[in-house]
């Protein structure tokens, strides 16, 4: 009997496609104890299969009604022949919504893809005040561009960097923009930190009545400026303790420098404007 046959009788365990519920193969899911320096302990998952088997394109599987994500498999062989493909696995944490700048803006359905975020550390928004806000790590099976946003019921993050991990994970290095529970992040929420707003942003300046035209009404994402912010030149402003950062998608508004913009009952004013992706991120200065 070849070793391969002799593995392969041991594939026990039904994989299933993550996404579409449908049958894959058969192989064998082990898990194992990783001791850290600490004391602690982490439970890994491996998944090893047959080397003719192909793993599904965006390298999310389901066993025993758990999802996960995938690395990319590496051959294990026996006399300078491939017998075994195994892969590492990490658990899906989170079902995100992945949105570009502009589909975040006007809170616009995307595409739903697992992930598993993990905590790394907390940052500060250090001008404006003393808060932390987490930062987390996301292992993805597939690539995903920077300045994404991924929304789930829990955390809505801001994709800030993107790098391959030797296992074969896509790691992305999130800032997490707001957090909820229940998945609402608009501005009604009593509990947790919100980020989808509505924004009403002034019209032409009359110099006779000194008042300003009734403009333009949308959605945005409002966060802290150091999360998100592009200088193009020395002399733009910027930033200084309360500034914001708003994102409005392109499709719906064309704000102007020195414009108004009212969210909830604050005027802010527009003090930059650059173009990312899709959408304009403004500079926002407290009127």
């Amino acid at each position: 009997m070849k070793l391969a046959n002799a593995a392969k009788y041991f594939d026990n365990d039904v994989v299933y496609d993550g996404y579409t519920n449908l049958q894959l193969f058969k192989a064998q899911f082990s898990s194992y104890e990783g001791a850290q320096p600490d004391g602690s302990f982490q439970r890994r998952r491996v998944i090893s299969m047959a080397p003719t088997l192909s793993v599904p394109l965006r390298r999310v599987i389901k066993v025993y009604n758990d999802r996960w994500v995938m690395g990319i498999p590496v051959e294990d062989g026996w006399k300078g022949k491939t017998i075994r493909k195994t892969a590492a696995c990490k658990l899906a944490t989170d079902l995100f919504d992945l949105r570009t700048p502009g589909q975040a803006a006007l809170r616009t359905a995307g595409t739903p893809i697992y992930g598993y975020a993990e905590y790394v550390k907390d940052t500060v928004n250090t001008p404006t005040d003393s808060d932390y806000d987490p930062q987390y790590l996301v292992a993805l099976g597939e690539q995903v561009a920077d300045g994404m946003f991924l929304k789930s019921d829990d955390k809505y993050l801001r994709v800030r960097s993107a790098y391959a991990e030797a296992s074969g994970f896509e790691h992305f290095t999130c800032d997490e923009i707001a957090y909820s529970y229940g998945g609402d992040y608009t501005e009604g929420e009593l509990f947790g930190r919100n980020c989808e707003v509505n924004v009403t942003f002034s019209g032409t300046y009359n110099p006779i009545t000194d008042t300003d035209a009734a403009g333009a009404a949308t959605t945005g994402i409002l966060m802290d400026m150091y999360k998100m912010y592009r200088y193009a030149t020395q002399a733009d402003f910027k930033n200084t303790p309360g500034d914001m950062t708003l994102i409005v998608a392109k499709s719906a508004v064309t704000p102007l420098v020195g414009r108004q913009a009212t969210i909830g009952s604050v005027k802010w004013q527009i003090m930059g404007i650059t173009a990312w992706q899709d959408a304009w991120n403004l500079h926002l200065r407290r009127v």
